[in-house]
């Protein structure tokens, strides 16, 4: 089971633009497993590696009111994320879902939480 990938300390960056006042970012990787029962398994359901997936969740700030993420729902976007260890990962994601945090007092953004899906296969390097 591999456990998600996240940037402690580290940067979050959408088509080059590096987004400041990251909170948090999350990257899981899944599979769509398959499962299946045969006259081998004894009425047993057994499973098969499905297509791979990975997603992305960022939490980010707006500490200045602003609630423009640079990105709409449906951009596909370059996703760059550096992690406290100084390895990076890169690949291709859909912004699926933009969501807007506001101060009910004063009526600000103060924060954005943004999920995409990835387009294709992700790397890691460092």
């Amino acid at each position: 089971m591999s456990a998600p990938i996240t940037g402690k300390s580290g940067t979050l960056a959408l088509n080059g633009a590096t987004l400041a006042d990251v909170q948090q970012w999350t990257v899981k990787r899944q599979t769509d497993v398959k499962a299946y029962a045969s006259s081998s398994t004894a009425g047993w359901e057994k499973t098969l590696d499905g297509n791979h997936k990975w997603t992305l969740s960022a939490k980010v700030l707006a500490p200045d009111g602003s609630a423009d993420p640079g990105v709409e729902i449906g951009d596909l976007v370059t996703f760059t994320g550096t992690m406290d260890t100084g390895k990076t990962i890169t690949g291709y994601v859909r912004i699926a879902n933009i969501g807007v945090d506001v101060n009910i007092g004063s009526a600000d953004a103060i924060g954005l939480d943004i999920e995409a899906t990835g387009d294709g296969a992700y790397t890691i390097t460092g």
